[in-house]
């Protein structure tokens, strides 16, 4: 990780996860940047932004309304009411230094609050498999198909789930902190609020392994 960008007095902190709910669910930088919300045809012209009329019947407008939970009248970026910081993380996320994957991870993050499902406490399991009525389903052998040789398993969970899904949180958390430390560097760009580095844990799998260790040892 980069060395951290000095504190301001005149900013706020927080950590780089709320920022990225904050721009994402409180200022919807996607859709008032992306689409050019508020703007006039014209400056989504000057800005490259496609856009294309709208039939004058009012549901286009409710619908836009709907989605950003306010009113827009069309009179430009103050209209948009997107606060400058929030379209810095949001056109920083855009650019090469993320993947494709990254850039997803990050903007799900920041729509919904919630994070990536790492499946703790899930552990491998295979159970037997069984009949509408509850018995056991066997397997018969060839010559003697009265007598079973086993019985039929179900995988409940793998390893190799655990271990993807585990590997998307461990993706979502490094794309968290490159933002972070891509924000220290362009420190003079914030204007209201200091980074923070992310509250998650980078790998709280480790954590629970070791928890399950004490306790196994009997040791508070």
């Amino acid at each position: 990780m980069a060395n951290q960008a000095k504190l301001k007095k005149h900013r706020h902190n927080a950590c780089i996860d709320e920022l990225v709910i904050w721009t994402y669910e409180k200022q919807k930088a996607d859709l008032i940047v992306e689409r050019g919300i508020g703007l006039y045809p014209q400056e989504k012209d000057a800005d490259g932004i496609f856009y294309k009329l709208i039939s004058g019947d009012g549901t286009y407008q409710i619908h836009r309304n709907q989605e950003l939970g306010v009113k827009v009248d069309g009179g430009g970026f103050d209209t948009a009411q997107i606060h400058p910081d929030a379209e810095t993380i949001h056109e920083l996320i855009k650019t090469k230094t993320f993947t494709h994957l990254e850039r997803g991870l990050l903007i799900d993050f920041g729509k919904t609050g919630l994070m990536p499902d790492w499946l703790p406490g899930v552990e491998p399991e295979i159970l037997p498999a069984r009949k509408k009525n509850g018995k056991l389903k066997m397997i018969y052998g060839p010559k003697k198909k009265h007598e079973p040789i086993a019985c039929e398993l179900n995988i409940v969970m793998t390893r190799e789930h655990i271990n993807f899904r585990r590997d998307i949180y461990a993706r979502w958390w490094s794309a968290l902190d490159k933002l972070c430390c891509e924000l220290w560097k362009n420190d003079v760009v914030m204007t209201s609020y200091n980074v923070l580095p992310p509250m998650a844990t980078s790998e709280p799998w480790l954590w629970e392994t070791k928890s399950k260790t004490i306790d196994k040892r009997g040791n508070v």
